[in-house]
Protein backbone atom coordinates (compact mmCIF):
# COMPACT_ATOMS: atom_id res chain seq x y z
CA UNK A 1 0.00 0.00 0.00
CA UNK A 2 1.09 3.13 -0.76
CA UNK A 3 -0.20 6.44 1.43
CA UNK A 4 0.58 10.05 -0.01
CA UNK A 5 0.07 12.60 2.10
CA UNK A 6 -0.53 16.39 1.44
CA UNK A 7 -2.87 19.28 1.88
CA UNK A 8 -6.11 19.18 1.55
CA UNK A 9 -6.46 21.94 -0.68
CA UNK A 10 -3.79 20.75 -2.89
CA UNK A 11 -5.42 16.93 -3.28
CA UNK A 12 -5.54 17.37 -6.81
CA UNK A 13 -1.97 17.27 -8.11
CA UNK A 14 -2.01 13.04 -7.70
CA UNK A 15 -6.29 12.98 -6.72
CA UNK A 16 -6.87 13.86 -10.62
CA UNK A 17 -4.57 11.41 -12.11
CA UNK A 18 -6.33 8.67 -9.36
CA UNK A 19 -10.14 9.90 -10.01
CA UNK A 20 -10.02 10.54 -14.07
CA UNK A 21 -6.68 8.23 -15.52
CA UNK A 22 -4.99 5.96 -13.06
CA UNK A 23 -5.17 1.58 -13.73
CA UNK A 24 -4.75 -0.98 -11.42
CA UNK A 25 -2.34 1.20 -8.91
CA UNK A 26 -4.99 3.24 -7.78
CA UNK A 27 -6.36 0.26 -5.60
CA UNK A 28 -2.76 0.24 -4.01
CA UNK A 29 -3.07 4.05 -3.34
CA UNK A 30 -4.69 6.37 -0.65
CA UNK A 31 -4.84 10.13 -0.68
CA UNK A 32 -4.98 11.16 2.87
CA UNK A 33 -4.81 14.97 3.69
CA UNK A 34 -2.32 15.78 6.67
CA UNK A 35 -4.80 15.94 9.86
CA UNK A 36 -6.67 12.81 8.70
CA UNK A 37 -3.08 11.04 8.46
CA UNK A 38 -2.40 12.57 11.95
CA UNK A 39 -5.64 10.75 13.52
CA UNK A 40 -5.23 7.27 12.30
CA UNK A 41 -4.29 4.57 14.95
CA UNK A 42 -3.43 2.05 12.51
CA UNK A 43 -1.16 1.90 9.19
CA UNK A 44 -0.86 -0.74 7.10
CA UNK A 45 2.84 -1.41 6.06
CA UNK A 46 3.91 -0.24 2.63
CA UNK A 47 5.29 3.30 1.15
CA UNK A 48 4.61 6.75 2.91
CA UNK A 49 5.16 9.49 0.93
CA UNK A 50 5.00 12.88 2.91
CA UNK A 51 4.59 15.75 0.60
CA UNK A 52 3.76 19.75 0.43
CA UNK A 53 5.91 20.90 2.99
CA UNK A 54 6.22 24.57 1.78
CA UNK A 55 2.59 24.54 2.76
CA UNK A 56 2.57 23.49 6.57
CA UNK A 57 2.72 25.23 9.48
CA UNK A 58 5.75 24.66 11.63
CA UNK A 59 3.86 23.00 14.38
CA UNK A 60 3.03 20.20 11.81
CA UNK A 61 6.14 20.11 10.58
CA UNK A 62 6.85 18.87 13.58
CA UNK A 63 4.50 16.42 14.34
CA UNK A 64 5.52 15.15 10.32
CA UNK A 65 8.80 14.51 11.42
CA UNK A 66 8.18 12.63 14.68
CA UNK A 67 5.82 10.19 12.52
CA UNK A 68 9.37 10.12 9.86
CA UNK A 69 11.35 8.99 13.37
CA UNK A 70 8.58 6.55 14.28
CA UNK A 71 7.85 5.03 11.19
CA UNK A 72 11.06 4.68 10.15
CA UNK A 73 12.41 3.20 13.27
CA UNK A 74 14.14 -0.83 12.89
CA UNK A 75 12.06 -3.14 11.79
CA UNK A 76 8.79 -0.99 11.09
CA UNK A 77 6.90 -2.33 8.30
CA UNK A 78 6.98 0.92 6.46
CA UNK A 79 9.42 2.99 4.32
CA UNK A 80 8.97 6.63 4.33
CA UNK A 81 9.67 8.82 1.33
CA UNK A 82 10.54 12.33 1.76
CA UNK A 83 11.88 13.97 5.24
CA UNK A 84 9.85 16.46 6.92
CA UNK A 85 12.78 18.66 8.24
CA UNK A 86 15.83 17.10 5.85
CA UNK A 87 14.49 18.76 2.59
CA UNK A 88 16.11 21.32 1.21
CA UNK A 89 13.14 23.93 0.35
CA UNK A 90 13.35 26.35 -2.45
CA UNK A 91 15.86 29.46 -1.22
CA UNK A 92 18.26 27.09 0.74
CA UNK A 93 18.32 24.85 -2.34
CA UNK A 94 19.32 27.30 -4.74
CA UNK A 95 21.80 29.04 -2.35
CA UNK A 96 23.39 25.40 -1.94
CA UNK A 97 23.46 24.40 -5.95
CA UNK A 98 25.16 27.55 -6.36
CA UNK A 99 27.36 27.37 -3.74
CA UNK A 100 28.47 23.96 -5.13
CA UNK A 101 28.60 24.81 -8.54
CA UNK A 102 25.82 23.45 -10.10
CA UNK A 103 23.80 26.05 -10.81
CA UNK A 104 25.26 29.01 -12.51
CA UNK A 105 22.62 31.92 -11.15
CA UNK A 106 22.35 32.83 -7.22
CA UNK A 107 19.53 34.07 -4.83
CA UNK A 108 18.98 36.59 -2.86
CA UNK A 109 16.93 37.66 0.48
CA UNK A 110 15.49 41.11 -0.26
CA UNK A 111 17.80 42.67 2.87
CA UNK A 112 21.22 40.73 2.23
CA UNK A 113 24.49 42.05 0.59
CA UNK A 114 23.67 42.35 -3.50
CA UNK A 115 27.10 43.34 -4.26
CA UNK A 116 27.70 40.71 -6.00
CA UNK A 117 24.53 40.45 -8.10
CA UNK A 118 23.97 39.35 -11.66
CA UNK A 119 21.13 41.42 -13.83
CA UNK A 120 18.67 40.63 -14.54
CA UNK A 121 16.65 38.87 -11.89
CA UNK A 122 12.89 38.64 -10.81
CA UNK A 123 10.92 38.54 -7.52
CA UNK A 124 8.93 35.63 -6.10
CA UNK A 125 7.91 33.85 -2.92
CA UNK A 126 9.63 31.38 -1.70
CA UNK A 127 6.61 29.41 -0.45
CA UNK A 128 3.64 28.16 -2.86
CA UNK A 129 3.81 28.08 -6.47
CA UNK A 130 1.94 31.03 -7.77
CA UNK A 131 2.85 33.63 -10.26
CA UNK A 132 6.22 35.72 -10.18
CA UNK A 133 6.13 38.46 -8.54
CA UNK A 134 8.00 40.99 -11.38
CA UNK A 135 9.28 40.76 -14.55
CA UNK A 136 12.81 40.86 -15.49
CA UNK A 137 14.46 43.78 -13.64
CA UNK A 138 17.44 45.17 -15.60
CA UNK A 139 19.18 47.26 -13.38
CA UNK A 140 19.74 47.97 -9.23
CA UNK A 141 17.70 50.73 -9.52
CA UNK A 142 14.62 49.13 -10.73
CA UNK A 143 14.80 46.32 -8.28
CA UNK A 144 14.99 48.63 -5.39
CA UNK A 145 11.74 50.81 -7.38
CA UNK A 146 10.28 47.00 -7.09
CA UNK A 147 10.64 45.67 -3.99
CA UNK A 148 9.52 49.50 -2.37
CA UNK A 149 6.52 48.89 -4.02
CA UNK A 150 6.00 46.04 -2.71
CA UNK A 151 6.14 47.27 0.54
CA UNK A 152 4.19 50.32 0.24
CA UNK A 153 1.00 48.87 -1.13
CA UNK A 154 -1.31 47.51 1.33
CA UNK A 155 -1.65 43.91 0.32
CA UNK A 156 -2.65 40.60 2.60
CA UNK A 157 0.16 38.85 1.23
CA UNK A 158 2.89 37.61 3.52
CA UNK A 159 6.33 39.27 2.03
CA UNK A 160 8.54 37.54 4.61
CA UNK A 161 9.85 34.79 2.26
CA UNK A 162 10.72 36.95 -1.13
CA UNK A 163 13.57 36.06 -2.92
CA UNK A 164 15.19 37.66 -5.90
CA UNK A 165 16.33 35.66 -8.75
CA UNK A 166 19.46 35.91 -11.08
CA UNK A 167 17.84 34.96 -14.74
CA UNK A 168 19.89 32.33 -16.06
CA UNK A 169 17.85 30.58 -18.86
CA UNK A 170 19.03 31.30 -22.57
CA UNK A 171 17.63 30.22 -26.06
CA UNK A 172 17.48 26.90 -26.96
CA UNK A 173 18.55 24.98 -30.68
CA UNK A 174 15.04 26.75 -31.62
CA UNK A 175 15.67 30.03 -30.30
CA UNK A 176 12.95 29.39 -27.91
CA UNK A 177 12.97 29.18 -23.95
CA UNK A 178 13.08 25.83 -22.57
CA UNK A 179 11.90 24.17 -19.29
CA UNK A 180 12.17 20.72 -18.18
CA UNK A 181 10.23 18.51 -15.54
CA UNK A 182 11.71 15.19 -14.35
CA UNK A 183 10.08 13.32 -11.44
CA UNK A 184 11.86 11.24 -8.95
CA UNK A 185 9.96 8.14 -7.81
CA UNK A 186 11.91 6.29 -5.13
CA UNK A 187 14.53 4.89 -7.36
CA UNK A 188 13.61 6.07 -10.51
CA UNK A 189 13.71 9.28 -12.67
CA UNK A 190 11.50 9.62 -15.92
CA UNK A 191 11.59 13.11 -17.69
CA UNK A 192 7.15 14.46 -17.36
CA UNK A 193 7.36 17.14 -19.56
CA UNK A 194 10.00 19.54 -21.79
CA UNK A 195 8.26 22.78 -22.71
CA UNK A 196 9.31 25.39 -25.48
CA UNK A 197 8.18 28.81 -25.38
CA UNK A 198 9.34 32.65 -26.99
CA UNK A 199 8.91 33.99 -23.43
CA UNK A 200 10.97 33.68 -20.75
CA UNK A 201 8.67 32.35 -18.03
CA UNK A 202 7.07 29.18 -19.23
CA UNK A 203 4.33 27.69 -16.71
CA UNK A 204 2.12 24.74 -18.14
CA UNK A 205 2.00 23.63 -21.31
CA UNK A 206 1.20 26.38 -24.02
CA UNK A 207 -2.59 26.62 -25.88
CA UNK A 208 -1.39 26.35 -29.40
CA UNK A 209 0.13 23.00 -29.01
CA UNK A 210 0.86 21.68 -33.15
CA UNK A 211 1.87 18.41 -34.07
CA UNK A 212 4.92 18.74 -34.38
CA UNK A 213 5.54 19.94 -31.46
CA UNK A 214 3.93 16.73 -29.54
CA UNK A 215 6.20 15.10 -31.93
CA UNK A 216 8.96 16.69 -30.56
CA UNK A 217 8.21 16.46 -27.36
CA UNK A 218 7.89 12.87 -26.91
CA UNK A 219 10.98 12.38 -28.41
CA UNK A 220 12.75 14.16 -25.84
CA UNK A 221 10.92 12.45 -23.40
CA UNK A 222 12.02 8.81 -24.44
CA UNK A 223 15.23 10.29 -24.12
CA UNK A 224 15.52 11.40 -20.99
CA UNK A 225 18.35 12.79 -22.14
CA UNK A 226 19.33 14.33 -18.11
CA UNK A 227 18.03 11.74 -15.90
CA UNK A 228 21.97 10.86 -14.53
CA UNK A 229 22.57 13.78 -13.48
CA UNK A 230 19.27 14.81 -11.96
CA UNK A 231 19.73 11.60 -9.04
CA UNK A 232 22.60 13.31 -7.29
CA UNK A 233 20.57 16.93 -6.95
CA UNK A 234 17.45 14.35 -5.45
CA UNK A 235 19.34 13.11 -2.77
CA UNK A 236 21.16 16.87 -2.72
CA UNK A 237 17.70 17.77 -1.46
CA UNK A 238 16.83 15.16 0.56
CA UNK A 239 13.87 14.39 -1.31
CA UNK A 240 12.71 11.15 -2.13
CA UNK A 241 9.24 11.47 -4.61
CA UNK A 242 8.90 14.99 -6.51
CA UNK A 243 9.42 16.99 -9.40
CA UNK A 244 12.75 18.88 -10.75
CA UNK A 245 12.03 21.83 -12.40
CA UNK A 246 14.99 22.71 -15.20
CA UNK A 247 16.88 24.10 -17.92
CA UNK A 248 19.97 23.44 -19.65
CA UNK A 249 21.99 26.36 -20.03
CA UNK A 250 25.64 25.78 -21.95
CA UNK A 251 24.84 21.97 -21.30
CA UNK A 252 24.76 22.31 -18.05
CA UNK A 253 21.40 21.69 -15.87
CA UNK A 254 20.27 24.53 -14.21
CA UNK A 255 17.27 24.03 -11.55
CA UNK A 256 14.76 26.29 -10.73
CA UNK A 257 12.97 24.17 -7.58
CA UNK A 258 11.96 21.12 -6.79
CA UNK A 259 7.98 20.37 -5.85
CA UNK A 260 7.66 17.89 -3.40
CA UNK A 261 3.64 17.11 -4.56
CA UNK A 262 3.85 17.83 -8.45
CA UNK A 263 0.93 17.67 -10.83
CA UNK A 264 1.05 14.49 -12.90
CA UNK A 265 -2.18 15.08 -14.72
CA UNK A 266 -3.84 18.79 -14.89
CA UNK A 267 -7.15 18.08 -16.12
CA UNK A 268 -9.76 15.64 -16.69
CA UNK A 269 -10.56 14.45 -20.10
CA UNK A 270 -11.73 16.90 -21.94
CA UNK A 271 -11.71 17.68 -25.85
CA UNK A 272 -10.13 21.06 -24.85
CA UNK A 273 -6.44 19.52 -23.84
CA UNK A 274 -4.58 18.93 -27.36
CA UNK A 275 -3.10 15.98 -26.71
CA UNK A 276 -3.28 12.48 -25.24
CA UNK A 277 -2.98 12.61 -21.46
CA UNK A 278 -2.81 8.75 -21.04
CA UNK A 279 0.65 8.61 -21.51
CA UNK A 280 1.33 11.28 -18.77
CA UNK A 281 -0.61 8.54 -16.19
CA UNK A 282 1.32 5.81 -17.99
CA UNK A 283 4.28 6.66 -16.95
CA UNK A 284 3.73 7.83 -13.59
CA UNK A 285 1.40 4.84 -12.85
CA UNK A 286 4.95 2.67 -14.18
CA UNK A 287 7.14 4.50 -11.60
CA UNK A 288 4.47 4.46 -8.65
CA UNK A 289 4.24 0.76 -9.34
CA UNK A 290 8.18 0.39 -8.00
CA UNK A 291 7.19 1.80 -4.56
CA UNK A 292 4.66 -1.41 -4.16
CA UNK A 293 7.77 -3.73 -2.91
CA UNK A 294 8.92 -0.85 -0.30
CA UNK A 295 7.71 -1.76 3.25
CA UNK A 296 5.82 -5.14 4.55
CA UNK A 297 2.33 -3.98 3.38
CA UNK A 298 1.55 -8.04 5.24
CA UNK A 299 2.10 -6.17 8.44
CA UNK A 300 0.54 -2.95 9.86
CA UNK A 301 1.64 -0.70 12.77
CA UNK A 302 -0.13 0.87 15.58
CA UNK A 303 0.16 5.22 16.18
CA UNK A 304 1.30 5.98 19.42
CA UNK A 305 -1.62 7.74 21.22
CA UNK A 306 1.45 10.56 21.44
CA UNK A 307 1.85 11.54 17.94
CA UNK A 308 -1.60 11.13 16.84
CA UNK A 309 -4.49 14.36 16.87
CA UNK A 310 -7.16 14.06 19.48
CA UNK A 311 -9.51 13.09 16.59
CA UNK A 312 -9.14 9.26 15.99
CA UNK A 313 -9.92 7.45 13.17
CA UNK A 314 -9.59 3.67 13.53
CA UNK A 315 -7.62 1.72 10.62
CA UNK A 316 -10.59 0.69 8.94
CA UNK A 317 -11.45 4.60 8.46
CA UNK A 318 -8.24 4.71 6.18
CA UNK A 319 -10.39 3.93 3.22
CA UNK A 320 -12.73 6.42 4.51
CA UNK A 321 -10.43 9.23 4.62
CA UNK A 322 -9.58 8.33 1.41
CA UNK A 323 -12.67 8.66 -0.15
CA UNK A 324 -13.77 11.62 1.14
CA UNK A 325 -10.69 13.35 -0.08
CA UNK A 326 -11.40 12.16 -3.50
CA UNK A 327 -14.42 13.15 -3.72
CA UNK A 328 -13.51 16.54 -3.11
CA UNK A 329 -11.41 16.42 -5.32
CA UNK A 330 -13.85 15.87 -8.16
CA UNK A 331 -15.91 18.62 -6.93
CA UNK A 332 -13.05 21.27 -6.77
CA UNK A 333 -11.91 19.64 -10.33
CA UNK A 334 -15.45 20.65 -11.96
CA UNK A 335 -16.01 23.73 -10.03
CA UNK A 336 -12.32 24.98 -11.16
CA UNK A 337 -12.94 23.46 -14.86
CA UNK A 338 -16.72 25.39 -15.10
CA UNK A 339 -14.64 28.86 -13.56
CA UNK A 340 -12.51 28.35 -16.93
CA UNK A 341 -15.13 27.94 -19.29
CA UNK A 342 -17.05 31.42 -18.03
CA UNK A 343 -13.53 33.09 -17.74
CA UNK A 344 -12.84 32.36 -21.48
CA UNK A 345 -16.59 32.50 -22.86
CA UNK A 346 -16.29 36.48 -21.08
CA UNK A 347 -12.57 36.99 -22.29
CA UNK A 348 -14.38 36.17 -25.99
CA UNK A 349 -17.18 38.54 -24.92
CA UNK A 350 -14.89 41.35 -24.24
CA UNK A 351 -12.70 40.52 -27.37
CA UNK A 352 -15.75 40.59 -29.57
CA UNK A 353 -17.26 43.74 -28.02
CA UNK A 354 -14.10 45.82 -28.01
CA UNK A 355 -13.86 45.00 -31.59
CA UNK A 356 -16.92 46.32 -32.52
CA UNK A 357 -16.57 49.34 -30.66
CA UNK A 358 -12.92 49.79 -32.52
CA UNK A 359 -14.68 49.14 -36.07
CA UNK A 360 -17.69 51.58 -35.44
Amino acid sequence: MIHYVCTRRHSYPLGIFLAYYAGPIAEQIRLLDYPSFFSLGKLQGGAVIFTDFDRLSAEDIERAARYREFLSAPGSPVKVLNDPKGTLQRFDLLKTLHARGLNSFNVYRPEDSRSGIKFPVFVRHEKGHGKILSGLLEEAAALDRFLAGLKAEPKDEDLSDLMIVEFANKRGWDNKFHKYGSFRVGDRVYLQHWFSRDTWLIRGAPDNVTAEDLRIHDEVLKANPHGDKLMPIFELAGIDYGRIDYTVVDDKVAVFEINTNPTVNNSPPSKRIPFDARPYAQRHEDAMATLLCWGDPSRSVDIPASLRLRRRLGSADVDRAHNALMRHVVRDRRAFENRRVWRQRIQGLRRSLTGRSRRG
